[in-house]
């Protein structure tokens, strides 16, 4: 198979997926029944969610979550809804939505954001980014894991093909070999 990889904004993603104008995406978490349009692969990987914070952040080390935040604004990505993080917003601590996690860690990085939550490997990933281009990155420091999950491949129960469940087949087949 061969396919064209395109990047565009998590509910943009998800509404591909619903419409089946998307055939496959990754990383999504295991979610059935709020998206049951969607057929998973066997996990691709282990996703860790974490708080990071600038390092010279008087906020460290954080041993109480969420009251350490207690006022602060919390980054999030816009799209991004995490039940550890909706259920002290605006109770707790004030949110704050980026287009991306290259506009979040600016923010962080410009004390525009307190803390910002998301992928471990997407946080870093970014970090390198910037780094390749040369831009002033922030000095993060994980304050604390918020969960860790499976991620996989998915595809869409509504996009019109023939060829699903051999896709997803021979997906999982290679994913079992490169474990072995």
């Amino acid at each position: 198979y061969v396919f064209v990889f395109e990047p565009v904004p998590w509910k943009r993603a998800l509404n591909y997926m619903e419409t089946g104008e998307g055939f496959a995406m990754f990383p999504p978490y295991f979610r059935p029944e709020e998206r049951p349009w969607l057929d998973y692969s066997i996990f691709l990987m282990e996703e860790g969610i974490v708080a990071v914070i600038d390092r010279n952040s008087s906020s460290l080390p954080v041993k109480n979550w969420p009251e350490e935040f207690r006022d602060k604004v919390v980054g999030i990505n816009s799209g991004f809804s995490f039940p550890i993080v909706d259920e002290f917003k605006n109770k707790v601590f004030k949110v704050d939505s980026s287009p991306s996690n290259l506009v979040a860690l600016r923010k962080l990085r410009e004390k525009r954001i307190d803390v910002y939550v998301n992928d471990s490997l997407a946080i870093a990933a970014t970090i390198q980014e910037m780094k390749h281009k040369k831009e002033n990155t922030p000095d993060v420091h994980i304050a604390f894991t918020l969960s860790k999950e499976m991620a996989f491949l998915v595809v869409s129960h509504n996009h019109k093909n023939d060829f699903k469940d051999d896709f997803v087949k021979q997906v999982n087949s290679v994913l079992n070999d490169m474990r072995m």
